[in-house]
């Protein structure tokens, strides 16, 4: 099925001519919105759906890397082989982390950057955090301080290639 999606969704492309056909693309200036707003209501709603000034629930959040998708994912990914798995409890810093691994420049993704990256909507400064892992790549190391693998380096969206990696 997932075939069938991507090869509808690059037939869409063919004919239209658009790269920005589905919405994603560097410069949207909505799905950041839309994510930070799911975001306050998961952590912030009441049982009664109010928002109140203080956490309303822990999460515990994990990002499956072991097999992970580059390019034109989701429709049309390319798998890319990492072999570990990430977990946190906050959600902004784990995409931080994530942003890091991947090479791409947290700085250039507007929902992150709107996102308060500096603790006013996430809990922490990912700057701050330690990471802890069985890996000496990540183990006591903040995010600042990895160095890790170039071939790592995820290939962005084609709308982003340009837009998101790091220099």
């Amino acid at each position: 099925m997932r075939y069938l999606y991507g090869s509808l969704y690059y037939l869409m492309r063919a004919v239209s001519k658009d790269k920005y056909l589905v919405g994603s693309w560097y410069g949207n200036d909505t799905i950041w919105r839309t994510v930070l707003d799911l975001y306050t209501i998961l952590m912030f709603a009441d049982k009664k759906g109010n928002l109140s000034p203080e956490k309303q629930r822990r999460i515990f959040n994990i990002a499956d890397m072991i097999i992970s998708g580059e390019g034109n994912g989701p429709v049309a990914p390319e798998p890319k082989k990492l072999g570990f798995i990430i977990a946190g409890s906050d959600p902004i810093v784990m995409d931080r982390v994530v942003c890091e691994i991947m090479g791409f420049d947290y700085s250039k993704i507007p929902m992150l950057v709107n996102a308060g990256i500096d603790g006013s909507v996430s809990e922490k400064n990912p700057e701050n955090i330690l990471l802890l892992s069985n890996s000496g790549l990540f183990n006591k190391k903040k995010i600042n301080e990895l160095h890790l693998p170039s071939k790592w380096k995820f290939k962005p969206y084609e709308s982003w290639t340009g837009h998101i990696e790091k220099k």
